[in-house]
């Protein structure tokens, strides 16, 4: 049998580190944290793990057997105990072990992990994903009640960065346009997503796009995206058939981008799902986006996987974030079903209110709608600007701040903010209130919004034009 310690910055590296070492027949003895001296933030930057591992290619290893009377108390008393076979060996698994080995050494949080630990809970993340992620942000700040809201966000972010697929922008395709629809069912928001969507890559993009809607019965749905395209300047039809979808894809076929709108379709009904998904074959669409309102519950969200499924969904994009408070939702769906977050939308200004998928824009709502939002409201809430409405700060929204003795305005979860003095604060609903009191935008974080701002000044201009 083969001892050996391994040092590594991380769980995971270390595992590679075993696996390299030993092969799959590894067995975990310990598994400890180690801490580094390197400057204000060293703590977390440089923490490592120590992991004791074993070897017996030729037979079961008997963990007990082999260790001294002290380490076999010590061994019993954290109830570890990992072998795998070849074809057993799962970093998953073999991680959860070790998060296990440590969770009695761990049982002790900072208070402010207590905290965390709470409001993930009340967010409506999994048991098993708050598990994960304490036992995680444990192991690394090892019972040290100093730890600051500083270090536990950047192992928070880490941590949602690695289970967060995330998918990339919109692109063009050589020769050929890249044809995107847009599914989900009645009332999530499809038509304005388009309209945001189509605005961003017609507008500044400069892209051409073509505007195609599938949902003839509505007549509504294709009043207002017809309108939009008008504003916009994008060629529109509405199709009532396969053969029709065909000859107008065909038609639009020099675009850098075909938007398809389709009808809400109820998740029980089968049978029209299956028909969308034919039409949407038939013309070999790349993309296929569900939405989802951020206010489903866990199992509808599911079920909405499911029932669009047959549609070939690889894409998701999460509506309506501003009508929620509960973010938990978000998290145990990309981790269950792992498709691509593609975009989140906050509102129904155009094409202002629509982020680009980022594993950053879901721990942003969970970390800052669990943490630092009740401390704003605690530090701000006898501060407020004349005529910032009073539940501002109860909801998780997007809003922006500034020093009064400043003139750069900050989105609420930009960085900056922290070093503000909270008695010097001004609170702005929205870019505009920010602008017409001669404030500017951050470059850091509010250079995306400040450029969707613009957009939509642009594409209100057409709007009164027309």
């Amino acid at each position: 049998m083969q001892i050996k310690r391994f040092e590594a910055k991380d769980m995971t590296e270390a595992l590679k580190m075993i696996k390299k070492e030993f092969g799959s027949q590894a067995v975990i003895l310990s598994a400890k944290t180690l801490k580094k001296s390197g400057g204000f933030f060293g703590a977390v930057r440089k923490a490592g793990v120590e992991i004791t591992a074993a070897s017996d290619r030729y037979r079961s290893i008997d963990i007990k057997a082999q260790l001294p009377a002290k380490e076999e108390e010590n061994y019993l008393s954290k109830s570890v105990k990992a072998s795998f076979t070849e074809d057993e060996f799962n970093e998953d698994r073999l991680d959860n072990k070790l998060q296990s080995a440590n969770h009695l050494e761990n049982r002790f949080e900072s208070p402010l992990i207590k905290k965390l630990h709470l409001n993930l809970k009340e967010q409506g993340l999994t048991d098993f994903l708050i598990r994960k992620i304490i036992d995680k942000i444990s192991i690394i700040t090892q019972s040290n009640q100093t730890v600051s809201v500083e270090e536990i966000k950047e192992i928070f972010y880490q941590i949602i960065d690695d289970r967060v697929v995330v998918a990339g922008q919109l692109g063009i395709k050589e020769g050929k346009p890249n044809i995107v629809a847009f599914v989900g069912p009645t009332g999530v928001g499809k038509t304005t997503t388009i309209a945001k969507l189509g605005a961003i890559n017609a507008l500044e993009k400069k892209y051409s796009v073509a505007l195609i809607s599938l949902d003839h019965q509505r007549i509504g749905a294709t009043t207002t995206l017809e309108k939009y395209a008008g504003i916009i300047g994008l060629p529109y039809k509405t199709v009532r058939s396969e053969k029709e979808l065909k000859s107008i894809v065909n038609k639009f076929e020099k675009n850098h981008l075909i938007f398809v709108d389709t009808p809400g379709i109820a998740v029980m009904h089968k049978e029209e799902v299956d028909q969308l998904a034919k039409q949407l074959a038939s013309i070999s669409t790349n993309e296929v986006h569900l939405l989802i309102s951020a206010a489903t519950k866990d199992k509808d969200m599911e079920r909405l996987c499911s029932a669009y499924s047959p549609c070939g969904i690889n894409r998701l994009i999460f509506t309506k974030i501003d009508e929620t408070s509960e973010f938990g939702n978000l998290l145990n769906l990309l981790e269950n079903k792992k498709i691509p977050l593609a975009y989140v939308t906050n509102g129904q200004q155009i094409p202002e209110d629509i982020i680009r998928g980022q594993s950053k824009t879901i721990a942003d709502l969970l970390f800052f709608s669990a943490n630092v939002q009740n401390l704003l409201e605690k530090k701000v809430n006898t501060k407020r600007s004349v005529g910032t409405p009073k539940s501002i700060f109860s909801q998780p929204g997007e809003y922006y701040i500034a020093n009064k003795n400043s003139d750069i305005f900050h989105h609420r979860m930009c960085k900056s903010i922290e070093r503000i003095n909270m008695n010097n604060v001004i609170i702005f609903e929205n870019i505009s209130d920010a602008r017409e009191q001669n404030f500017k935008p951050c470059r850091m974080c509010c250079h995306e919004r400040t450029r969707n701002y613009q957009l939509m000044q642009r594409f209100n201009q057409k709007i009164a034009i027309s």
